[in-house]
Order: structure tokens, then sequence, then C-alpha cells
């Protein structure tokens, strides 16, 4: 899946796809060549290729036959030199001939002794050349495992792509350097020293341009990076140039075309090398420093090998200790430290991996010496001790004493190399058990930053750090400590750059190696705060805060096993944060409830001293029992009713203060219904002094008002003196109906004479006057109608005359009821007989909807027919078109209509719809208000008196009904009451 999805990323970057069909077709020819050569007539040697210095055998791989030896130089080969054979190949001459079994003579060179060699021509031996060659082969095969994996993976970096190019020239080097006899195939000689020469050049020229553009790119000018792939030609364009003006012959000009390339080749690994240095030197950055520790930790183990056990041993003594087939496998170190480097894989552990292999190979080599002194030593010490000495023996103890050194000293070598380059070496389970203390004991937000931003990043050799912590809204995470100096980096927000974050796991973020996917936001923030690793503080699944740490001292980088303790301490310091976050809200909340308890008790106070101002100053008399009806609490105006002293009235019965009949039931009600007012008017006799000093007895009319508390827990009574209202009230009553009367006589006469007047000039005067005198008759039809205009005006005016004289009579009680048993359906029919006349006039349809049976009642028939009257007039008067329709209804007793209890006995529901103009819902809060006038809601203009529904409403009540109205403004009114009937 792996390797399916590294191809669908490198359809994208057309060059690492290129290079890497090219590398697979050069490791198939020489995959092709090495099998041609294995089936060719051999010596049975590997011979050294580089045809300048000779021919030098290499390795042999039957030396039972002691024909040839490793070092011996093959001068000429039948007769023909090594350079006459190169020219043969080089001017396309046919090759030998030479077949299996075949006796050839060479040349050789031994020890400044030349003779002849009779050696016969065999098939090559390529099972010993795999066990002889094996270090070559295996790092043959890493390195291209490494430059495929980076191409692959990493297709878009320039860096990998040399790493591929790098890999494969490298390869080609390695598996055509030692090569069994070409000499029989001259085209395949040639091609194969092309692919050498090209090799050669094109690694030293990827060598350079790889540290030209890593780990910093140094071609900042666009028009270098874009000319820098120019540099690959260099090598091989002056070195062909230089041998086709030196050589004299193809081999010579090839032979001086590599050895200007090899010379090329060295000055641009110089250049590298410098390049490297001098990034080395001036960058600040641990990350960069630590690639760059990568590639040389990766040069030193690759070339010390062949340092110590090659080329040096054979400088000295002649001899070498492994050949180069074996300390060639020591390369594999160098592509994959330089991979590592490219991918920043464990970037931060070269620091300790470097001290520690130095430290490590220095300790060995000083053990190696120790062993050679320790076996002289023990040389001539074992003879003096004993008979005689044994080798075998010496070696055994050296080694065992040896052996017994280093697993001692290990320890301390291991610590010696983590103190190298002055690196402190943390007690990880130390500070971490100190830092959690602390941690754990912090509960304010500055000893948090001191912990954090200070104490830790002292005890680990780093820059102050930072922490940042979840803001109120949530929406970022603001810095904990005052960053006045720096405001544009003390917030980050959430979206996008934590939620990233998140998706990609939450693992700490090193600013020197920072991951694709960091956002913006983050990253302006790590470096506008100098911070080298970030650490998301999580409790669970949810952000509280960002911990920071700035870059180590001496450009050192954090380890991994750093950022494990680091991202231990995280989880700590993520619930140090919560607890003191928790605990500022806690403080928070506190102080508000504080706030808001000294508000509150302050606005107490006022509503109680503006209560008390109140109760002081209120003219009505307040009374405050308990359910019991004990007096708890009474104002001043109760001391000028009752002639009592405040103080003493507290803790008394309301009942022996005031002996009204009415109280006690007052307070049943009141207590029974919590919330609701309940109204009583009860009068009250009360003493007071006279003119003569002497006590009468004066007659009070009180209004009490009491409610009960909803828990219950008291009474309110209010009483009013309503003495001098219930007089005014009395007095006007008995104005409106003295003046009612005094209109009414003479009134009735003023209509009765009218209608005296009409009737005979409609009989008398109207026939005796001329018919064709048109100025007479319109005289004449102006008399008529200005006579019914007074007729009707009279008898309008009697009937507000007559609602004035009920409303009077109602309020003072002194209207008659005739009660008596009636019919409600009969007199429902009358009036609607009575009301055709009005309706056919507007052009309205009356239409009636009554039960069959009789609704028997006992009451006023004639106050009954005035409800159903006024009731129908209003809706003929309302409305303009349509129809009214009037409805009678039985009612099944224990049933509830509108809130009303339907009596035992039955009860009638009558309704009065009509299609009018309808009523609003402010005119719907009055309707049944004396004196209200309902607006036409199409004309505006008020209607009638305001006293025909308010003697409705007195009506229905007194017999114990109820009357209520529903309407909707352009579509009419439907007027409803519900009467009791007889049994």
């Amino acid at each position: 899946m792996l390797l399916v999805t590294s191809f669908r990323n490198l359809r994208k970057y057309s060059v690492a796809l290129i290079l890497l069909l090219v590398g697979v077709f050069s490791l198939v020819y020489v995959g092709l060549s090495l099998w041609a050569q294995t089936r060719l007539p051999s010596d049975g040697v590997l011979l050294t290729e580089y045809l300048a210095a000779g021919l030098h055998v290499a390795t042999d791989f039957d030396p039972k036959e002691g024909i040839l030896a490793p070092g011996d130089e093959i001068v000429s080969i039948d007769g023909l030199t090594v350079r006459e054979w190169g020219e043969r190949a080089w001017q396309n001459a046919t090759g030998p001939g030479w077949q299996l079994g075949e006796t050839i003579v060479y040349q050789v060179r031994r020890a400044q002794t030349v003779f002849d060699v009779p050696v016969t021509l065999r098939v090559f031996p390529v099972e010993r050349l795999l066990l002889v060659r094996f270090g070559v082969y295996a790092m043959v095969i890493t390195v291209l495992l490494v430059g495929c994996y980076m191409v692959l993976r990493h297709p878009e970096e320039v860096a990998s792509r040399l790493i591929f190019v790098m890999a494969l020239c490298l390869t080609l080097i390695l598996l055509l350097h030692f090569q069994v006899m070409t000499l029989v195939i001259p085209p395949l000689f040639i091609i194969e020293n092309i692919l050498k020469f090209l090799a050669r050049a094109l690694l030293f020229s990827a060598i350079l341009h790889f540290f030209l553009i890593f780990p910093v790119d140094k071609m900042t000018a666009p028009a270098l990076a874009k000319n820098l792939l120019w540099l690959h030609l260099v090598n091989p364009v002056l070195s062909l140039l230089c041998g086709l003006a030196l050589g004299d012959t193809p081999l010579r000009m090839w032979l001086l075309a590599s050895q200007v390339s090899a010379w090329l080749g060295l000055a641009m690994l110089i250049g590298g090398v410098v390049s490297i240095i001098h990034t080395a030197t001036t960058v600040q950055k641990p990350a960069v420093v630590g690639q760059i520790r990568w590639i040389a930790w990766g040069a030193a183990i690759s070339i010390l090998p062949y340092l110590v056990f090659t080329g040096l041993p054979e400088l000295l003594w002649g001899r070498a200790i492994l050949t180069i087939e074996i300390t060639a496998f020591f390369l594999v170190a160098m592509p994959i430290s330089v991979a590592i480097a490219v991918a920043r894989y464990r970037l931060f552990d070269v620091d300790t991996l470097v001290v520690q292999t130095f430290a490590y190979l220095l300790f060995a080599l000083v053990l190696l010496g120790g062993y050679f002194l320790l076996k002289t030593v023990l040389r001539g010490l074992l003879p003096l001790l004993f008979d005689r000495a044994n080798e075998t023996h010496i070696t055994f103890i050296a080694t065992l004493i040896i052996v017994s050194v280093f697993w001692v000293l290990r320890a301390p070598v291991s610590v010696f190399a983590r103190r190298l380059i002055y690196r402190d070496v943390l007690d990880a389970p130390r500070l971490l058990q100190q830092m959690t203390g602390k941690l754990t004991s912090a509960l304010r937000l500055d000893q948090l930053n001191a912990l954090l931003i200070h104490d830790l990043p002292d005890q680990m050799v780093a820059e102050r750090g930072v922490l940042m912590v979840l803001s109120e809204d949530g929406g970022s995470l603001v810095s904990s400590a005052d960053d006045s100096a720096m405001p544009s980096a003390s917030m980050l927000p959430i979206h996008p750059g934590i939620t990233a974050w998140l998706a990609q796991g939450g693992a700490p973020v090193l600013y020197s190696a920072s991951p694709d996917w960091a956002s913006h936001d983050l990253l302006n923030l790590m470096e506008q705060r100098h911070i080298e690793l970030a650490v998301l503080l999580r409790v669970g699944e949810r952000v509280v805060g960002l911990w920071g740490l700035g870059p180590r001292k001496g450009r050192l980088s954090y380890t991994t096993a750093e950022v494990r303790l680091i991202e231990t301490l995280a989880l700590q310091a993520a619930l140090a944060v919560e607890n003191v976050q928790l605990l500022q809200r806690m403080q928070a909340d506190q102080r508000n409830l504080e706030e808001e308890v000294q508000r509150r008790t302050t606005a107490m106070i006022n509503d109680r001293n503006r209560l008390n101002a109140i109760l002081q100053n209120m003219a009505d008399a307040l009374l405050v029992t308990d359910p019991s009806g004990r007096i708890q609490l009474a104002n001043p105006a109760i001391e000028r009713l009752v002639r009592l002293a405040l103080r003493s009235l507290l803790g008394q019965d309301m009942t022996e203060v005031l002996p009204l009949p009415k109280l006690s039931e007052a307070l049943t009600l009141a207590k029974a219904n919590p919330g609701m007012i309940h109204t009583f008017d009860v009068p009250m006799v009360a003493s007071c002094l006279s003119g003569s000093n002497g006590v009468a007895l004066t007659e009070y009319m009180l209004r009490v008002s009491a409610t009960a508390l909803g828990d219950g827990s008291a009474v309110i009574f209010i009483l009013r003196d309503i003495t001098h209202e219930v007089e005014v009230d009395r007095m006007k009553s008995e104005f409106i109906s003295a003046v009612s009367h005094e209109l009414r006589t003479p009134l009735t006469s003023i209509v009765g004479f009218a209608k005296l007047i009409m009737r005979a000039f409609e009989r008398s005067i109207k026939p005796a006057l001329p018919c064709n005198d048109e100025e007479l008759q319109r005289v004449v039809e102006q008399i008529d109608h200005n006579l019914g205009i007074m007729v009707a005006e009279g008898e309008h005016l009697t009937t507000i005359i007559n609602d004035v004289l009920d409303i009077s009579a109602l309020d003072a009680g002194t209207l008659v009821w005739n009660d008596g048993p009636c019919d409600l359906r009969a007199l429902a029919q009358d009036m609607v007989a009575e009301s055709r006349a009005l309706t056919d006039a507007k052009g309205l349809a009356l239409v009636t909807d009554f039960e069959a049976a009789a609704l028997r009642l006992n009451a006023d028939c004639e106050r009954i027919r005035q409800v159903l009257g006024n009731l129908i007039s209003n809706a003929i008067k309302f409305t303009e078109y349509g129809k009214i329709t009037v409805t009678l209804r039985p009612l099944a007793p224990g049933t509830v209509h509108h809130g009303w209890d339907v009596p035992d006995t039955g009860a009638a529901l009558v309704m009065v719809k009509d299609t009018g103009s309808g009523i609003t819902v402010e005119g719907l809060r009055h309707i049944f208000q004396r004196f209200h006038q309902t607006v036409d809601a199409f004309h505006g203009k008020p209607k009638g008196t305001g006293l025909g529904l308010a003697i409705c409403y007195e009506i229905i009540t007194h017999y114990g009904g109820k009357i209520w109205v529903e309407s909707t403004v352009g579509q009419g009114s439907s007027f409803y009451f519900t009467l009791p009937l007889t049994e």
C-alpha cells in the first residue's frame, strides 16, 4: 500500500520519475553485463580498472594454484601490453577470440621482478564472487534502497533526487570497479569505461549541487538557482575537452579525461565541504546544525573504518587488516545518514549519537592499544611465573582483562559521552518527580509561568519559554504573561492553527524541523516568540493551552528522550493549567457572587427604605397578618382608623382590633385562593369627638382588599375609606335619576305631540293641499321628514334616558325586578320579528337557529328582552353587508362553558353573530364598561351611548349567568351569554 501511494505521488514530479527510470535501465545493463562476463573465459582473478597505473590483481579466487597473487601487476597479456589491448578496443578491433581451456601467457611484475606466468582460462567462479565481495554488494543494495526510498517518498525535494543520483552513480562505480576480463569483448570494455567516467563525474557534481542547496539553499539569486543544473555538465565537458586537446590516441585521450575528471571531482568535493562548513558556522537553527551533524557522522563512520583497517595499515605495514571489499560495507552509513538528514527523521538525536560514537570509538582505540600493550607485558611476565608462556593463554588473558575493563567502564564512558560538547546530563526521573510535585502544588498562573517559562528551561539549558492558555471565549490561545512588548505574538487562533495540529495527532512541533501541515499562524508565533519546541496542553481531547520552549544553548537540539520527557510533563502541565483556570473561574464567580450579593443587598435596603417610605405615607390603611389572622405589620394610617397606637396592634388578632364581620370571610377566601384579590365594601361604625367634646358614633364605608401570598405565609389587607366616594356616588345617582325623571316627562309630551301633529298633518292638512304646486310639495315633504326625525330622535333620547335610569337604579339597588316564569325561546323569536324591519332596510339577512323545546327561565322578561334587543340592534348597527345569526342552545348540567359552571338545573346559551366590522383587541378589553363607545373599524365613528352592553352585563350577572364576546377585525363579532334554567 505504501509503495502504491508513493508511485501516485511520484506521477506529479516528472524529473523524479525520469531519474527512477534511468536508474532502472542502468542497473539492468550492469546486471546483464555481469551475467555475460561470468560466462566468458576468465583468469579467475579480480583486477583493478585504472589503466593509467596498469592492471593489478585484487583477489585470486583460487590461491591454491599460486600462479597470481594480490598486488601483482600484469604488464602484458599474450604478447600485448595492457595499453595496447586498450588501444585495440578503442580502435574497434576484433577481440582475441580466447576459448575456455586455452592457455595464455601473462607477463607479471612482482616486487620489481618481471616473469611470465601461463594462465589457463576457465569459467569465473560466481559463487566465490558473492562471498568475497559481500561488503560491496551489501553497500550497493543499501545505497539503492535508500535512493529509491527518498525519490519515492520525497519526490518534491531536490535533495532527495540528488540522493538518488548519487546512490546510482556510487552503485555503478562499485559494481564496475573490480571486473573480470572484458578484453574478450572490446565494445563491452568501452561501454563500461564510459559508464565509470560519467558516473564519477556525475557523482561529484551531484555532491556539490547537494551541498549548495542543503540543508540551506545558498543559491539566493534566482538566475543562479535556475542555471544550477548546468553545473553537472562542467566536469564531463571540461574533462573531455582536456583529453581531446592533450591526448594523441583514443585511449590516451580517455585516460587524460578520466584524470582531469578526478581532479575536478576532488575540487567539487572540497567546494561542497567548504559550503556545508560555512552553513554550519553561520546558520543558528538547531535543525540545520543537526542535519549537518548527521552528514558528518555518516562521513566519519564511512571513512574511518577504511582508514583504520585498510589505508593506514597498508601505508605503515604494507598489509591491510581488512580488505577494501569488507571496509566498503561501512559506506552504507553515508547514504543512510544523508537520507535521515533530508527526511528529518529522529533529527535531534544526532548530537547524542555523534558524541557517543566518537567516545566509544576513542574508547575502542584505547582498549585496542591496551590490548597489544597488555599482551607485551604478559609475554614478559608469564615466563617469570611459569616455565613457559603459551601465546593462546596470553591472548585469552589479555582479552578477558580488556573485556572486564570495558564492562566496568562502559557506564562512565556513556556519561562522559553525554557530557561532551557542553551538554548537561538531565536526570529525567528526578526532574520529572520534582516538576510534577511543583506543578501539582501550583495554584496561580504566575507560579505556572515561573515553572514552565523559567525554571524548567534553565534546567534543560534552554532559553526562556512561553505559556499560552485558552481565552475566555474559547476561540484562541492567549499568552499567560504580560506581553505588551509584542502584542501581535500574544494570541494564536484555534482555527485553523490548532485544528490542523490536532488533526495530525497533536505531536510536539519543532520549529527548526516544522512539518508541512504546520499553519502559518503557528509558525509566525514560534518565530516571533523564539519557540523551538511547541507542545499542546490537552486534557483528553480538549485543548487548554500551549507550552513553548526556546532553543537550546550552544545551538544544541532537543533529543527524542527530552521531547518525550517534555510530553510527559505537558500532561501534568495541562492538568495544572486546567486547575488554575478552574480556580480562577471559581474566584471570579465568588467575586461576582459577592458583588451580586452586595448589589442585591443594597437594592433590598433601598427597596425596604422605599417601601417603608411608601407605607409611612400611604393614605390607605395596611395590615399584614399571618394565616391565623394575627397582625404582623401595619402602617400609620391604621392608627387614624382604629384610634390605637401602632405598636399595640402587632401580634393582636385582626378581628379583635377590627370587629367587622366580612374580614374573617375575606381572610378565609384569600387563604383559599393565594394570589387572587378579594374586595369587599364593609360599613364600620367608629366613635369620634363632637363639637361639644362629647363622643359621637360615625358610620364609615371601608373598601377592603385581601390577598394571600403565593406560599400562604401571610395575608395582606388594604382598607380604604370610601365614605366620601360612596356619598358622592349616591348624590350623583340621585341627581342623574332626578334629572332623568324631569327630562322624561317633557320629552314624553314632546314625542306625543309630535306624533299627533304628524298624524293630523297626514290626515287633514296634506290631502287639502294642491298637488300641482311643486314648491308646496317640496315643503310638505320637508315637514313630513322633519316630523319623522323629531319622533325618532325623541324615542332615541327616551331610550338613552331609560338606560341612564336603569344604570342609576342598578347602582342604587332600586331597580325593580319583576321576576316570573318566561320562555327564552319565545322572547328571542319576538325580538327577531321586531328587528326584521331594520335588517330588511339595510339589506341584511337575519337567520335563527333555535332548539324546538322551550327554554324556561325565572326572570324579568322585559330585562331579558332588553338584553336581546341590545345585542341584536348592535349587530345590525355595525354590519353593512352579510347576515346576522341568532342561536339558542341548551347546556347540559355539570359542564363548563368559557369558565362558567352549568348548574344542576341546566342552562341556555344564546349567541348573536354578525359579519360586521369587528372589534379591536383594545376594544375587547373595555367592551362591557360603562360609557365605552365601540369604534367602527371601517368608518372610525363612535355609535351609541356606551351603556347598552354595560346594562346587559349587569342583567346577566344579576341572574347568575355569564356574557362574553369573540371578535376578529374585518370578519365580525359573536356575543354569547348564558342563563340558568328552571327545573
